[in-house]
C-alpha cells in the first residue's frame, strides 16, 4: 500500500521550493520516520506526462495511463511521444478485469517502473540501470541509447 501526502503549490514553477513546501516536506518524513530530515532538497528531475484515471463502479479497481512522458533537466531531454504509455492496473491480488484482459492479450507486465529511475536512467544520469534497461526499451526513450552506450549495452534496433 502506498500512502501519498500531497499539498498544493499553487504558481510552483519546479526550481525553487517555496518555505511551507520544504516545511511539509521535513514534519511529514518526521512523521513518517520519527526522524529528522536535515538533507538539502534541490530539483532532480522534470516529468511531465498527461494521465487518465479510470475506476471501477464499486471501487475496487483502478487503472492509470501516463502518456506523452518527458523527463528533463539542464543537461536535456527525452520523451515517449503520444503513441508510448506506462498502463498500470490496481486490484485485490492482480486480479482484476483489466489485469485478465491484459493477460488475454498477451500483454506482459514489465517489473520495473519508476518514472524517476526511468528518467534518470534516460538521461544518462546513472551508471547502473539494468533492471530498467526492458522497460527503456519498450517505451522507446531517445535516451535509452546513448545511457545504454554508457554501460557497453546494445541499444534495442530500431
Amino acid at each position: 500500500m502506498t500512502v501519498k501526502h500531497r499539498m498544493a503549490l499553487p504558481g510552483f514553477t519546479g526550481t525553487d521550493l517555496p518555505p511551507d513546501g520544504d516545511q511539509f516536506i521535513r514534519d511529514t518524513f518526521a512523521t513518517h520516520y520519527s526522524k529528522e530530515f536535515v538533507h538539502p532538497l534541490r530539483a532532480a528531475l522534470d516529468i511531465r506526462y498527461s494521465r487518465i484515471t479510470l475506476v471501477a463502479r464499486d471501487g475496487r479497481e483502478r487503472m492509470t495511463i501516463d502518456t506523452d512522458l518527458t523527463f528533463g533537466g539542464t543537461d536535456g531531454q527525452v520523451d515517449t511521444g503520444p503513441t508510448r504509455f506506462i498502463l498500470e492496473t490496481k486490484s485485490e491480488n492482480g486480479r482484476g478485469i483489466a489485469d485478465r484482459l491484459l493477460r488475454g492479450e498477451h500483454t506482459r507486465p514489465s517489473g520495473r517502473c519508476s518514472k524517476y529511475c526511468l528518467g534518470q536512467a534516460a538521461l544518462g544520469r546513472v551508471a547502473r540501470f539494468n533492471h530498467f534497461l526492458p522497460t527503456l526499451r519498450r517505451l522507446g526513450l531517445d535516451g535509452t541509447a546513448r545511457a545504454a552506450q554508457r554501460m557497453g549495452v546494445p541499444a534495442a534496433p530500431a
